[in-house]
This record gives structure tokens, C-alpha cells and sequence, in this order.
């Protein structure tokens, strides 16, 4: 349960047909790393902040401190450490935190964070003035592999877990029951997704080896399924091509899928 940052800078070659990663700096984090996320920009410095989920249950917040001075002195850090948010309040004692994940892919003004754990809880971060949770609670009964904040409409939450459930949350009525459960999936759901140019679409990925598109106003069946050979552990929309998304799949590399 030992981890540790990596910073690299891609340098292309002249006739930028290659590039090749340069490492910078490495930053012992003090337990494995499980999850990070970068922000957009944030406060009054107009930094982009790094999220970290980590193997000892906590989820810390580092300033990323890029410069031309950084990258020609490998020695100089460029991550400064803000913040630990430690576990979330409903969080067990050996919990591992499991995912992150920021709200605010569309609109930079919303600055918070979604984070689940290894013992089926999920919490919230808020990152105006100083960072802390806000909510936390139990959302599924295995461990929830994925907290994906809904990047149209921030006061919603997608969650992804071991029991083969993805849920949907809407953070203004509470977290008592979830607004939407699917449980068209097999086996565990590892990541959800949703769409930056659509506020009605998302994609899911689990162990079953199957990737789907969804419509969140009828949930009933994917639009779209597609077999990709591995588990799907990462699924990462185009920020401007909208039919263009990208798997990471367990055992079966990444591939890159047309919506047709």
C-alpha cells in the first residue's frame, strides 16, 4: 500500500511524428494510489488541483506547480500539498478510496468532488474555501469502483459498484434511496461517464466486457452496447468529437469506439 506521484513532460521530436515522456519528479504520496483527477482551474492562484484517492481510506489535494523552471530542474517538486481530506465521514476504519472525480468538466464554477470507498460508501468534497466534506453515505453493499459526478447537471451522481448496480443520486432531495438504479449489468460496474456535449448521455463500463451507452431519461435498456474483449475499467468521452469515446479494458488494451 506504497504509492507515489509521477510527473513526466512530453517532448516531441522535431518533425513531432514521436515524442517520449521525460521524467520530472516523483512524490511519495505515503499509500498506493488508486485514482487522480485533475481540475480545471480553481481560486484566486487559477491553478488546476490534483485529487488523489489512496490506499489508507484518504483522498488527498495537491497544487500542481508547472513551469519552464520545474521542468528543467527535475529536482525542483512541482506538487505542493494542500490539503488531506482523510476518509469520508461514513467511511470504515480500512476502507480504501477507491475513485474521484471532479464536478466541473463543463462549468469550472463548481468546485467539488465526488469520492467512493472499498466498503460501499460514497462522499462529497467541497472545494469553495476550505475543502471538506459535505455528505457522505453507504450507497451500495460492495465496494463502489466509481463516483461519477454528472457534468450538465452537478447536483447529480452516478455511482458504479461490485454488486453489478450502477445508481444514479440527486443530491438536492438527500441520498436516502437513489433517483435511478440499472441493473442490466452482469458483473461489476467499474466506471460511468457522462457525456460533456449531451446532457441526457452517458456510458458505463464494467467486468462483464461490455461497454453501453445509455439515455438517463429511459434507463430501461442502452442505446448502444459493444463487446471490447476486457473488463472495462476506465471510459473517457471526446471533449469536442461527440461520437468519439475511448475504453481502457482489463487484458484487452484501449480502444477507441465511433457512436454510429
Amino acid at each position: 500500500r506504497k504509492g507515489v506521484l509521477c510527473t513526466f513532460k512530453i517532448v516531441p521530436s522535431d518533425d513531432l511524428r514521436e515524442t517520449r515522456l521525460d521524467a520530472l519528479e516523483e512524490l511519495d504520496v505515503g499509500a498506493g494510489v488508486l485514482d487522480i483527477r485533475w481540475s480545471n482551474p480553481l481560486g484566486p492562484l487559477n491553478r488546476s488541483v490534483l485529487c488523489v484517492a489512496s490506499a489508507d481510506g484518504s483522498v488527498r489535494l495537491f497544487d500542481g506547480v508547472f513551469s519552464d523552471e520545474a521542468a528543467a530542474a527535475p529536482r525542483s517538486r512541482p506538487f505542493a500539498p494542500i490539503c488531506d481530506l482523510g476518509p469520508s465521514p461514513s467511511s470504515s476504519v480500512n476502507a480504501l478510496a477507491l475513485s474521484v472525480d471532479w464536478a466541473d468538466r463543463v462549468s469550472a464554477q463548481c468546485a467539488q468532488v465526488a469520492c467512493s470507498f472499498s466498503d460501499g460508501s460514497v462522499g462529497v468534497a467541497s472545494m469553495t474555501g476550505k475543502p471538506q466534506w459535505t455528505e457522505s453515505w453507504k450507497a451500495h453493499e460492495l465496494e463502489v469502483w466509481c463516483a461519477a459526478s454528472d457534468c450538465t447537471s452537478p447536483h447529480l451522481l452516478w455511482t458504479g459498484a461490485d454488486d453489478c448496480m450502477m445508481k444514479g443520486w440527486d443530491l438536492r432531495v438527500g441520498h436516502d434511496a437513489p433517483v435511478a438504479t440499472i441493473r442490466t449489468h452482469t458483473m461489476g460496474v467499474c466506471c460511468v461517464q457522462t457525456a460533456p456535449h449531451d446532457p441526457h448521455v452517458l456510458a458505463s463500463g464494467s467486468y462483464d466486457e461490455v461497454l453501453r451507452v445509455w439515455d438517463r431519461r429511459q434507463l430501461r435498456m442502452p442505446l448502444c452496447e459493444a463487446a471490447t474483449g476486457g473488463g472495462v475499467w476506465r471510459v473517457k468521452w471526446h471533449p469536442s468529437a461527440k461520437d468519439l469515446l475511448a475504453t481502457a479494458n482489463m487484458h484487452a488494451g484501449c480502444r477507441v469506439y465511433r457512436l454510429t
